[in-house]
């Protein structure tokens, strides 16, 4: 788990999106302010199922270890990781995978939080 987790949170995206988030917060926008802000600029158009998981999962990441977690994006985020967790599990279902595996405990992990 601790390999697909280390490989996301190094991934371009979620440092992009943390980065952005973190610049915003220290500059006196509110979560909910910040939240609508990169929104617009990660997802322009709204439903927008190519990146908006990998958004919103970044977001609660980012929220959540702040302690800031809004139950907006705490929603998001579970809807994308079982969305995600639906798909890995049916791809396990037809053999084992390490890599799907460790996404796997990754998603259950993320979820507990």
């Amino acid at each position: 788990m601790d390999n697909f987790k280390r490989q996301f949170k190094q991934g371009d995206d979620y440092c992009d999106i943390r980065a952005d988030y973190r610049s915003l917060i220290s500059i006196g926008k509110s979560v909910e302010e910040t939240e609508d802000l990169l929104l617009r600029a990660y997802c322009p158009k709204e439903g927008d199922l190519l990146f908006t998981p990998t958004f919103w999962l970044s977001l609660g990441i980012c929220e959540w270890e702040t302690g800031r977690l809004t139950p907006r994006t705490k929603e998001e985020a579970l809807y994308c990781l079982s969305l995600y967790q639906e798909t890995v599990e049916q791809r396990l279902a037809a053999g084992p995978n390490e890599r799907l595996s460790d996404m796997l405990q990754f998603f259950r992990e993320t979820q507990e939080m």
